[in-house]
């Protein structure tokens, strides 16, 4: 499908990057070097991990997949309705109607976690309440074990080995539920088992406008915009002078979808209704191999010092 590319960008001062991301100067002069379309596809065929891998991940280029398109791969996850999930996971309220809250960070890495109580909250499209010690009466963001994975029938990615990913995180939310416009250093895989989020997103060169007001850790990894919910009614003026200038557009990912987006890509998040989510960031390694330049099969970048192997294990992973 033919698409208008982004927009060229000249060169930044250096000093224009001192407190940004810590990889967006080499990042900007990768887009420069490879011109990107004002489009993100929709796979409509299976493919193959090597394929996945010279196409989009080498090319930092962002993609949505049909978890249909991955059973050759031996993916399993699929898109549910919300009845549908209530069903699997029955739960009967409480006569006084007042939902228990009944999650914390912690939740995820215990045993006996019940997502029954979470889902008729969602069903009813409660707002998101919160007591003491982090309690929530469904999880907002919940790192979760690989267990409750299986119990939703969930697979990894199959993309990179699994010791290349952080844990697991698990996403539910309202119709009113959003996260504010960032970028995250990470490659992010992210599954929608039900309902509808819309993406708000934006290359990495667009960060000369989102004009990033705070990057924390210690490399500057999650960087928060300036423009903190594009999708304002009213958007403030001065947003929108900043967005104007930037080649930001919207999709949608529903469930029985992946997307796969890239380190350094900005993205502000909105539900379309209540949902249900899982991601998994990489880690470690596979960031410093992908992030600098997409392509982790080279063996003559400085960086790689630090991750002598990871040239040999991702070309045998590919090919295996």
């Amino acid at each position: 499908m033919d698409a208008e590319l982004f927009p060229d960008r000249d060169v930044m001062p250096k000093r224009s990057y001192q407190k940004m991301w810590y990889l967006q100067e080499m990042m900007d002069g990768f887009m420069r070097e490879n011109p990107h379309r004002k489009f993100i596809p929709r796979l409509a065929q299976p493919i193959t991990k090597l394929q996945f891998h010279e196409t989009f991940r080498q090319t930092s280029t962002p993609v949505i997949i049909p978890f249909d398109m991955l059973r050759n791969l031996g993916v399993v996850t699929k898109g549910w309705t919300l009845e549908e999930l209530r069903n699997k996971f029955p739960y009967t309220p409480p006569q006084n109607g007042k939902l228990p809250l009944a999650y914390n960070h912690k939740s995820g890495y215990k045993d006996g976690l019940d997502f029954g109580p979470a889902l008729y909250a969602l069903e009813q499209d409660a707002t998101l309440a919160k007591g003491e010690g982090s309690q929530r009466n469904f999880p907002r963001n919940l790192m979760i074990k690989s267990k409750y994975l299986q119990i939703l029938e969930v697979s990894r990615p199959p993309f990179i080995p699994r010791r290349r990913f952080q844990p697991p995180t698990l996403w539910m939310g309202t119709s009113t539920a959003d996260t504010r416009l960032h970028m995250d250093c990470c490659d992010n895989f992210v599954q929608m088992i039900a309902g509808t989020k819309r993406w708000f997103i934006c290359p990495p060169q667009d960060a000369r406008e989102l004009l990033p007001i705070r990057c924390d850790g210690i490399h500057h990894s999650l960087c928060w915009a300036s423009v903190k919910y594009p999708n304002a009614n009213p958007l403030p003026s001065g947003d929108k002078a900043k967005l104007d200038k930037t080649s930001c557009f919207t999709i949608e990912i529903k469930a029985g979808e992946m997307l796969y987006l890239p380190a350094g890509w900005w993205h502000h998040i909105e539900n379309v209704g209540p949902t249900v989510m899982v991601n998994m960031w990489t880690m470690g390694c596979e960031n410093v191999a992908v992030a600098l330049d997409k392509d982790p099969l080279r063996s003559d970048r400085p960086d790689l010092k630090k991750c002598p192997n990871i040239a040999q294990t991702t070309a045998a992973f590919l090919l295996k």
